[in-house]
């Protein structure tokens, strides 16, 4: 979605712009990674995420509530505060 790996941005998210930026990084933590990972899977859900980390040391809350893309995810990238994340 933005012009780094794991990029989310802040305009016009979707769960296949989600599934993109994902799956551009070498994280495997989100919750369904396999899933996410299937390129032949075409239904994405914001639960499918949880568990996945950002560079700037958060989470997708783990468990059974609510995901707001709005707080989680705008304005984030994937990958892991220790530097982890875009491919090598």
């Amino acid at each position: 979605m933005g012009s780094t790996p794991g990029e989310i941005g802040s305009l016009n998210i979707s769960l296949d712009g989600l599934k993109t930026a994902y799956t551009e990084t070498s994280l495997t933590n989100a919750e369904e990674n396999n899933t996410l990972r299937n390129s032949k899977i075409n239904t994405v859900k914001l639960s499918y995420f949880r568990q996945s980390t950002f560079l700037n040391g958060t989470s997708v809350p783990s468990g059974s509530g609510a995901i707001s893309i709005g707080s989680v995810f705008k304005f984030r990238t994937f990958g892991t505060s220790s530097g982890g994340g875009g491919k090598p």
